[in-house]
């Protein structure tokens, strides 16, 4: 299984839960420092990746495929939070 944004918050949370189900977890994210926290962790293998470089993304893809060959589940949890008062939202056609 392979979680993205796993550093932090709900993505930590699902990580963390899935391996203690017993769930091999390649837990995803940017912020190395957070993953770092994850490192040691029975069933988690933290691993560097932005979801927005394509380079990066196939790079993991290519790892993940020499050591595990498959995925069971991608759980794509990464995202960027932008915060503006709803009557400033347009709809761009």
């Amino acid at each position: 299984m392979l979680i993205t944004g796993a550093a932090n918050g709900l993505g930590r949370a699902t990580a963390l839960e899935f391996a203690r189900q017993g769930w091999q977890v390649i837990a995803t994210d940017i912020d190395l420092k957070a993953l770092q926290e994850l490192d040691g962790e029975k069933g988690i293998v933290p691993r560097v990746m932005d979801v927005t470089s394509d380079e990066s993304v196939l790079n993991l893809f290519r790892k993940v495929e020499e050591e595990y060959r498959s995925l069971d589940l991608i759980i794509n949890n990464a995202g960027i939070d932008r915060y503006f008062p709803f009557s400033e939202a347009r709809v761009i056609i």
